[in-house]
């Protein structure tokens, strides 16, 4: 229902993570993480790029300014100069759509994020990556931010696994602790110190407990 989105951030906000979880794996316009804790849409198929607000009312908009409201548990893409993201066919082939990730110079840029609701415990989070042609894969970061406690979740240092075309599946150990991370935001990050251009592609964005990845 169109009341979901507004809904489940009402819930989320008041820091009824649980409670906002199962609210939009009922009723979510993405169907929710097909399962407790998953990332959704991690493949980037049914993800579509739109402006969005958290809560319109707060941030003094009116409503009619607003467009449809996205929940904390679907992708948003913060847009800032410098910076571009794009949903389209990856460069490395067999149809779909990844998300590419653009940025020019010396900033930090958050490109995407969405909100998890892990139990605690061990988990590894993975993805597909690579650089466009011609460039390189570096000058980004994967972060897990624990809520309410607004404390950062170390990973572990990456673990790759060739895939062919240019592309590795990459993998990083977390754990959650058992207070203060009721919820989590996973957030993509450019940071480019580097001085030149980054062209980088990601898809299949998942997140397991660490027995279940082994």
């Amino acid at each position: 229902p169109e009341e979901a989105a507004p809904f489940t951030a009402s819930l989320f906000e008041d820091g009824r993570y649980a409670d906002a979880a199962a609210v939009w794996r009922r009723y979510g316009t993405n169907a929710g993480p097909a399962r407790e804790g998953a990332v959704a849409d991690g493949d980037f198929e049914g993800v579509a790029l739109r402006p969005h607000y958290i809560r319109s009312a707060y941030m003094g908009l009116g409503e009619a300014l607003a467009p449809r409201m996205i929940a904390p548990f679907e992708w948003r893409f913060p847009q800032a100069a410098g910076s571009e993201t794009r949903l389209s066919p990856p460069p490395w082939g067999g149809g779909g759509q990844a998300l590419n990730v653009y940025s020019r110079g010396n900033q930090r840029y958050e490109m995407a994020r969405q909100a998890l609701v892990l139990g605690p415990g061990p988990h590894v989070l993975s993805m597909d990556a690579a650089a466009a042609p011609g460039t390189r894969l570096e000058g980004y970061s994967w972060t897990l931010e624990c809520l309410p406690s607004r404390t950062s979740i170390p990973l572990g240092e990456a673990a790759a696994r060739d895939l062919g075309q240019s592309r590795t599946r990459q993998s990083y150990a977390f754990g959650i602790p058992a207070h203060g991370c009721g919820a989590q935001w996973l957030r993509l990050i450019l940071h480019s110190g580097l001085h030149r251009n980054l062209d980088l592609w990601f898809d299949n964005v998942t997140v397991r407990g660490a027995a279940e990845a082994s």
